[in-house]
């Protein structure tokens, strides 16, 4: 094994597990036996904390309430399930796992991690675990180069949903639409949103109010019906509107939030949800190198990160509180309510608007770097005190799947691994 391969480089040898000798030895194929059958140890696994958040197809759970037969995901976004489930194990040595972007992961120090090594201009792919990245974490003479990253997970791709609401018009109502009824905030330069949202199966009108202030004009949905009397005089009828109707139905009316069944749509229903979001409170800098949500609602700031890191995005959050100048006797600058503020790179080829002004912003992917920003770089790990913790292991092809709030790729247990691999490189064969 070569240096940048195993932290133990050299001929491969059992000197630390010498009850794998002869199970690696019935595997060769000029052993006599016809069937290996081994138990594993209880204490050989990669486990996480208990707590950690895990995402699943129906919402989220945690790595001490999964079960066999659950459905997670792996690293390609595809739906895997659970095969297999270790003790609850303490009086492990933990870790913290620290990324850029903010997210925490705590992991025993047997667990195994997909990572890219900087350490040499080009980077390498390597599985390495937790007590192998302690104290190699930065490198440079100045400390400052983040050593090891890992991969952001790709689309998570599901069927498509049923929703009585297309998810671009919710989004747009959800960022800037009154939240007790069907009246929409938009700047008067953008009368091409009705189009759009007629495109959504609505119907939709482009008002400017007499009492409007600054540049703002008034979107209608799905308006109210009016009838005339014989006289002239007009008057409401009866009829509801319908998009206030499903509002109500979804629970978002005076409860503005992101519904489960778009939080687990497919993936261009989630990405017409964050272009509605977009096109409503969102923004993309001049050079066009970075999209921007901004939100005083945390639910709508958590639900947005969410649909983010879904796509495969790394988002990065930013809490402050807005500034006004109070005039008077003692004019002064105060803070008011708080806000939080979502940041992504994102290009032309995926756009995050349907607006054609912030779209013609998008750079394309030519003019950037996306492996930059579809990674996530370790920031630290340090010892913590030891919490209980265990290991799943699960169908997907590559044995990773995703934890955490970021949806990070992680390697399960796989101990079976290690035969095929002795066997593979000393005695090689057919094997099942």
């Amino acid at each position: 094994l070569s240096s940048r391969a195993s932290a133990e480089p050299g001929r491969y040898r059992t000197a630390r597990t010498p009850y794998m000798r002869e199970i690696m030895d019935a595997l060769s194929p000029s052993s006599p036996a016809q069937r290996v059958v081994f138990m594993k140890a209880a204490q050989v696994g990669a486990p996480l904390a208990l707590d950690t958040p895990v995402p699943t197809p129906f919402g989220w759970t945690t790595m001490g309430s999964i079960v066999e037969g659950d459905l997670l995901y792996d690293e390609g976004g595809r739906i895997c399930r659970v095969t297999g489930l270790s003790p609850v194990f303490v009086d492990r040595p933990c870790f913290e796992v620290v990324f850029d972007d903010g997210e925490m992961i705590v992991a025993d120090g047997d667990h195994r991690w997909p990572v890219w090594d900087f350490t040499n201009d080009r980077p390498v792919a390597r599985t390495l675990s937790t007590a192998e990245m302690v104290g190699r974490v930065t490198i440079g003479a100045a400390g400052k180069r983040r050593r090891y990253a890992i991969d952001c997970c790709a689309p998570v791709d599901m069927p498509d949903q049923d929703l009585i609401l297309h998810p671009y018009l919710l989004g747009f109502w959800l960022g800037d639409g009154s939240s007790i009824m069907n009246h929409i905030s938009v700047h008067e330069d953008d009368a091409e949103v009705v189009d759009h949202l007629r495109a959504c199966g609505v119907e939709a009108e482009f008002r400017l109010p007499h009492w409007r202030k600054g540049r703002i004009a008034n979107v209608v949905i799905d308006p109210t019906f009016r009838m005339r009397r014989e006289d002239g005089a007009s008057f409401s009828a009866c009829f509801r509107s319908r998009f206030v109707t499903r509002l109500r139905q979804l629970d978002v009316l005076d409860n503005k939030h992101v519904p489960l069944e778009y939080m687990r749509a497919s993936r261009w229903q989630r990405l017409e949800l964050v272009r509605g979001l977009m096109d409503s409170d969102g923004t993309i800098s001049p050079d066009g190198k970075r999209c921007e949500f901004s939100n005083a609602d945390r639910g709508l700031i958590d639900a947005m990160i969410e649909l983010l890191r879904g796509l495969g995005y790394k988002p990065a959050v930013y809490h402050s509180r807005a500034r006004r100048k109070v005039f008077g006797r003692d004019s002064r600058v105060c803070e008011s309510a708080e806000y939080w503020r979502i940041s992504w790179t994102a290009y032309a080829e995926e756009p995050m608007f349907r607006l054609s002004r912030k779209c013609a912003r998008m750079r394309s992917i030519e003019n950037g770097r996306p492996w930059k920003s579809r990674r996530r770089r370790i920031v630290s790990i340090r010892q913590v005190a030891s919490v209980p913790v265990r290991c799943i292991e699960v169908d997907a092809p590559s044995h990773l799947f995703l934890c955490g709030k970021g949806w990070i790729p992680t390697h399960n247990t796989e101990a079976g691994n290690c035969f095929i691999g002795f066997v593979m490189h000393h005695a090689p064969g057919p094997m099942l």
